[in-house]
């Protein structure tokens, strides 16, 4: 289980890590004027073009402070805060949305509360918590265990894309809350079930890699599913789903980073169990990073679901066969 670290000298060192993994793909500063409720400051905004994001970073009672936005900002222009990510010095402060965490190999992860609101009205943590794309996992926060999002290892070369999936899925989900796109009450009506492998509880640094990966590609398989026109959806059981005529889920697909027996038999039980209820069988997909055996393809085909694969073209993970699927 993830841990969360209150030594003030390890988290120091994770900051600076954290500000290094983003100079070294920084394109330029610009002067800007951060703007946030209640006020606003100057600054040098560091743009990163190749993730479409800016970083402002900066020590502040107590705390380090990460401020992100997306797109290029203007020179001296007023610009908003889309994402916070920030650390206690020390200690815990549960106030503090983001924290460092040490997985059992000792690898530090950055892991993030769900507190995104900035004081605004109906954009909070329960929010997040319904909507959040990316990998939950059980963490030791003191003396409490509680459910944190995974936003990526320090280490990992993808780390910055890691990030910048987190920054681009808190702009998704605050939308939510002015598009009105999530409806708990509908979903009780139409009978939805609890995840079926429930919360995970990632200790190698391997196994957390792969989860916060997975976050990178469940938004990059969205993204090419809305450019084709589809009404792409998720919710707290489904990766992913495309809503369909009349409004009626056509397409549920549930992405896993390996091709273990464990991932398997849970990605076969997560799709069965939530689309039980749908009074229209939908199409049923499981992504995964290889092809399986002809055996295995077989047996998933006779439980309705097919298969399909996905590769990473450098730190981008891209669905080579989806064109042949027909939704």
């Amino acid at each position: 289980m993830l841990k969360i670290v209150e030594k003030s000298s390890v988290i120091s060192e994770a900051q600076v890590q954290f500000e290094s993994n983003f100079k070294k793909i920084t394109d330029s500063d610009i002067p800007v004027t951060i703007g946030y409720p209640g006020g606003n400051f100057g600054g040098k905004a560091s743009w990163m073009g190749r993730l479409g994001i800016w970083l402002y970073s900066f020590g502040r009672k107590g705390r380090h402070i990460n401020l992100f936005g997306i797109g290029k900002p203007a020179e001296n222009a007023m610009i908003p805060i889309t994402c916070e990510i920030n650390f206690p010095r020390n200690g815990i402060n549960r106030r503090v949305g983001g924290a460092f965490a040490v997985d059992d190999a000792g690898e530090i992860v950055v892991i993030h509360r769900g507190k995104i609101g900035g004081g605004r009205k109906g954009i909070g943590k329960i929010l997040f918590e319904n909507n959040y794309r990316g990998a939950l996992a059980d963490t030791m926060d003191g003396t409490f265990e509680c459910s944190t999002a995974l936003i990526g290892t320090l280490k990992s070369t993808r780390f910055p894309k890691q990030v910048q999936q987190f920054v681009f899925e808190v702009e998704r989900i605050k939308k939510l809350r002015k598009t009105a796109a999530v409806d708990e009450e509908k979903k009780d009506r139409e009978g939805f079930t609890e995840e079926f492998a429930g919360k995970k509880k990632y200790t190698t640094g391997s196994m957390v890699e792969a989860a916060c990966d997975h976050g990178l590609i469940v938004n990059a398989l969205a993204s090419t599913l809305q450019e084709s026109g589809h009404d792409v959806r998720n919710d707290r059981n489904r990766d992913l789903f495309i809503i369909g005529k009349d409004d009626v889920i056509s397409t549920i697909f549930e992405i896993k980073t390996s091709v273990n027996t464990t991932d398997l038999y849970s990605a076969i039980g997560q799709l069965l169990l939530n689309s039980i209820h749908i009074t229209i069988q939908p199409r049923l997909i499981l992504i995964i990073p290889e092809r399986l055996s002809s055996l295995r393809i077989d047996k998933l085909l006779k439980l309705g679901i097919d298969v399909l694969p996905f590769k990473w073209k450098g730190n981008d993970p891209i669905f080579p066969s989806l064109s042949s699927f027909k939704f």
